[in-house]
């Protein structure tokens, strides 16, 4: 079973009737207006960072009408948000893509 047949289904089971699924999806740009910043950051994440399994999983929001629910809508919001560095490393830690990358090392304490 993949990500959609699971979460959604099973949304579906625990709704009361009538009840409302709302999912959020949030895009992360990993790009900064430091062009020569991100390029140290991503020789880190090629260097050190890799993914024993790759993450694979897709939900595409309109199949939701194949689990049962009914009057799909499609809202998009748009807003922007700027972190700390400590606030960034915590937002990353939500991330799937990051939550599955180990380190070769315990800790990262500058970037040259």
């Amino acid at each position: 079973m993949d990500t959609e047949e699971i979460g959604v289904s099973r949304s579906f089971e625990l709704l009361k009737t009538g009840g409302t699924l709302a999912m959020m999806l949030m895009y992360g740009d990993y790009r900064t207006p430091n062009e020569a910043l991100y390029n140290k950051i991503q020789k880190v994440y090629n260097d050190y960072f890799r993914t024993e399994t790759p993450y694979t999983q897709k939900l595409t929001y309109e199949n939701v009408v194949n689990y049962g629910f009914v009057d799909f809508e499609r809202r998009e919001f748009y807003s922007g948000r700027e972190f700390t560095a400590d606030e960034y490393v915590e937002y990353l830690g939500t991330h799937s893509d990051h939550m599955m990358k180990t380190a070769d090392f315990l800790e990262i304490t500058d970037i040259k």
